[in-house]
């Protein structure tokens, strides 16, 4: 009934390790079969969840349902409840992890219910959609229940519910879209340091490789990359060669959307230059706009808890902040800022109230004193808030730094972390003001390498708990920030997301040669949208051509074929949606496989199932008449129904016409 859409918009949706929140199925009838409930309990980020952070959220969940039913006047004495695999479509938690921890957190709320005279958990069901996992899933009950035969009672057999799957058509199940790249530093206190990688994607699982790096030839590499016009076409080949072990080197020159986490002293390097056609690659295109690559920082320094910019907060635009005398002006600040603010501004957009604080445009007036920006950015809330100046780098060990003001003034790291509410997105478009990388050892002047060391602002707004942060790590072309700036509101303003908008807009930085396209870090929930007051969130559809890639295989084409008829039988996916997929299938592969019976049947399966009878029966007709018989004694049936159906549409048409039963 939207209470869980209404619960994310007001910024109340559980998110943390530990949070829950109880929604009652409010469309639900007397007698419906439906759940009374749901119970959504939160996970964190990803990558970080600990086996004993998801007990706890289990378990708490578990308590926060069994409290609401004691509530009632004939609370019964036991309740029944069923899960996912929570957590397992993600990295760090297997099939088997996820049901032995949920298993142990409905055992340890039940402890505490039967203390507190709540009604306990007697049944626990556990839906999975693919047998596979539903079996490794089994194998690892069963073991805790033949270890504790006290605690647990496991049904023998798994059983079969309606759509069920064999197996995902990846070899790998993951639950999000985007391949999952961990490169974080260990030996930190040393000159030279070892990143070691971890890989979740769908072509592979959990990879733990480490490489040693000379991080002083790194950070001469930096240096010399670090400018807006280098061209150097063999920096990007030479990190990838220094940086990416052999093992991990093909997974990292695919072409699939990729979230990296990185660490402070990982942050540092341009990974966004990394050219991977060192690896044999023919693509043109760098590796970092192909796979839109998004970056994630580990931090152990967060603020608990995150008060939400709302859809009916303002958008503010500072553009080129009056500096001190010494500083040059910034015409291209002045006409990123006007471009941005006009797009949110225009009416046609229908985006949200746009703030201007805009210096003149024929640059014989400064721009807007530090004590207005800063009042300016308190006194209300903000969704969005789009920063273009002069920036310098907050020392290594404290100091003023940031967005440099009026009167020697910063808008830094402590001004930051006054904000009380959060925006969603705040795009810092000064240079030097990326994510601090400590790649330089410790004890080393940083004072003068500015692209090494880049300062705290980005990293204050991802401790805060701004849902995406893009900021320049190097100085910036200002034809080439303008159209990457422009280029990544567009796209926003379409509807797409983060990750989509961080793609086009490097793409289009590109076009004006240099690398200011690589300067932007830009970090963040790769799924983020930008949603307007009055229209709700949608997502962006995965291509065919890009779903179906891995199919090489007649076996592979059927699982495909098995899923489309599951999601628009059960799932109620859209039909030409469905269909289009259908055919991309059916284009693809039907010279191959098109002459093999059982194929032929499922294509029919999943003509039939998204709406199609005339492309059901057609292929129903040719797996019956197969030569190699692998149909089964179904499709006769099918066929027929298909025929029925058929015929019976065409006499809706024709209401002349009555359909003759075969």
């Amino acid at each position: 009934g939207g209470t869980m859409a209404a619960s994310l918009e007001a910024g109340v949706y559980p998110i943390g390790p530990g949070t829950h929140k109880v929604f009652m199925n409010l469309q639900r009838m007397t007698g419906d079969t439906a759940p009374e409930a749901v119970v959504v309990v939160g996970l964190g980020e990803e990558g970080k969840l600990q086996p004993a952070d998801l007990v706890d959220t289990v378990r708490n969940g578990a308590i926060a349902w069994a409290q609401r039913v004691a509530e009632r006047s004939a609370a019964p004495p036991t309740l029944e409840l069923a899960a996912t695999l929570i957590a397992s479509g993600g990295s760090g938690i297997t099939p088997a992890q996820a049901a032995q921890l949920c298993a142990e957190g409905v055992r340890e709320a039940n402890l505490r219910l039967a203390v507190a005279r709540a009604p306990i958990v007697a049944h626990l069901v556990l839906v999975e959609l693919y047998l596979e996992r539903a079996q490794e899933a089994w194998r690892a009950i069963d073991a805790q229940a033949q270890a504790m035969p006290a605690r647990y009672r496991l049904t023998p057999r798994i059983a079969d519910g309606e759509g069920g799957l064999i197996r995902p058509l990846d070899a790998d199940y993951r639950g999000s879209d985007h391949d999952f790249v961990s490169a974080v530093s260990r030996d930190g206190n040393t000159a030279d340091f070892t990143i070691a990688y971890t890989v979740d994607t769908k072509r592979a699982r959990s990879e733990v490789h480490a490489q040693a790096t000379q991080a002083r030839l790194v950070e001469t590499l930096v240096q010399k990359a670090s400018n807006d016009w280098n061209g150097d076409p063999h920096i990007g080949p030479t990190l990838f060669n220094l940086l990416v072990p052999i093992q991990m080197r093909p997974y990292l020159s695919g072409t699939g959307d990729t979230m990296m986490e990185l660490d402070e002293r990982t942050a540092g390097i341009p990974w966004e230059l990394l050219d991977t056609r060192a690896n044999g690659g023919d693509d043109e295109l760098p590796w970092a706009i192909r796979c839109r690559l998004v970056r994630k920082l580990r931090t152990t320094q967060f603020r608990p808890q995150v008060q939400d910019s709302r859809t009916e907060d303002s958008v503010l635009v500072i553009g080129e902040p009056k500096c001190p005398d010494d500083f040059p002006r910034l015409p291209g600040a002045r006409a990123e800022a006007k471009a941005v603010a006009a797009m949110f501004a225009d009416p046609d957009q229908g985006a949200a109230e746009v703030v201007p604080l805009i210096a003149p445009d024929d640059g014989t007036k400064p721009g807007f004193e530090a004590d207005a920006i800063v009042e300016a950015l308190m006194s209300r809330d903000w969704r969005i808030v789009h920063i273009c100046g002069h920036g310098q780098p907050v020392p290594e060990h404290g100091g003023d730094g940031g967005v440099v003001l009026s009167d020697g003034l910063f808008l830094g790291p402590h001004e930051i972390d006054t904000m009380p509410v959060v925006p969603e997105l705040v795009f810092v478009n000064c240079c030097h003001l990326g994510v601090a990388p400590g790649i330089v050892a410790k004890g080393r002047d940083t004072a003068t390498n500015l692209p090494v060391f880049a300062a705290g602002v980005a990293r204050k707004l991802i401790d805060i708990g701004v849902r995406c942060v893009v900021a320049a790590g190097w100085a910036v072309d200002d034809a080439a920030a303008q159209a990457f700036a422009t280029e990544f509101y567009r796209s926003l303003l379409r509807g797409e997301r983060f990750m989509d908008a961080v793609g086009r807009a490097r793409l289009a930085a590109r076009e004006h040669g240099g690398n200011t396209w690589a300067a932007y870090q830009c970090y963040g929930d790769p799924d983020w949208i930008f949603r307007r007051a009055a229209a709700p969130a949608w997502m962006r559809a995965v291509t065919p051509q890009r779903e179906f890639s891995g199919i090489a295989s007649r076996e592979a084409l059927a699982i495909a074929l098995q899923t489309l008829a599951v999601e628009s039988r059960l799932q109620r996916r859209d039909p030409r949606a469905q269909q289009e997929r259908v055919r991309f299938l059916e284009n693809r592969f039907e010279g191959d496989y098109g002459a093999c019976g059982w194929i032929a049947e499922l294509f029919g399966d999943a003509w039939k199932e998204s709406g199609d009878a005339a492309k059901a029966l057609a292929w129903y007709e040719r797996a019956v008449k197969a030569a190699d018989r692998s149909a089964t004694l179904a499709v006769t049936g099918k066929r027929d129904a298909a025929a029925l159906g058929k015929a019976y549409r065409k006499a809706v048409r024709h209401p002349g016409k009555q359909p003759q039963p075969r």
